[in-house]
């Protein structure tokens, strides 16, 4: 009846598959804070994929400008696998491969036009003592540019999403914490 707790549970266990910590992954647009995909599910690699798969289809493809993310390290790889073009699929003549020198070349191509920054908060007492702004993909000019497109802050952060959690917690009664209707169950039965 109620679940449990990730370190409770027992992989081999086929009761405990649906147990544990299920996440909402939010992928919006920061100008118009309209989540363009939600996915719930693990936290985990293919849990991002099909969120950045998800995002892909309703985007029509269009490449994002910027990525804030924290720095779960899986974000990276889901992006790449979603966006990275393989070298084997790039239409290049032999003379086009030897003049670039293909065989040095790296296996998967990633669009420069997306950029991937991560913010990463350090607690201490429960309370954010620092954070760190770091940028994966692209250059900071590249960043700063994207930022002053938008109409957000020119700021690295992920404050959106947090905000988009907050609220969801404060409106739906099973996301709430440390209350009587917390909910361990990934569905009402």
């Amino acid at each position: 009846m109620w679940g449990k707790k990730d370190k409770n549970c027992d992989p081999e266990n086929a009761a405990d598959r649906q147990r544990g910590s299920w996440w909402d992954h939010v992928i919006l647009d920061t100008s118009s804070r309209l989540i363009v995909t939600l996915v719930v599910g693990r936290r985990n690699l293919g849990t991002l994929e099909s969120a950045w798969t998800d995002f892909d289809a309703r985007t029509d493809g269009g490449l994002p400008d910027l990525v804030t993310t924290d720095e779960y390290p899986a974000y990276s790889t889901a992006l790449l696998r979603t966006y990275g073009v393989p070298k084997a699929a790039l239409e290049l003549s032999v003379r086009e491969k030897k003049a670039c020198d293909f065989a040095s070349r790296p296996a998967v191509y990633f669009p420069e036009e997306i950029n991937h920054a991560t913010v990463r908060k350090e607690r201490q007492g429960g309370r954010v003592v620092s954070i760190e702004k770091r940028i994966v993909r692209g250059t900071p000019e590249a960043v700063a540019t994207a930022l002053t497109r938008g109409s957000t802050p020119p700021t690295i952060n992920v404050s959106y999403v947090e905000r988009c959690h907050g609220t969801q917690r404060h409106f739906n009664a099973r996301k709430a914490r440390k209350v009587y209707t917390f909910s361990k169950a990934l569905a009402v039965t």
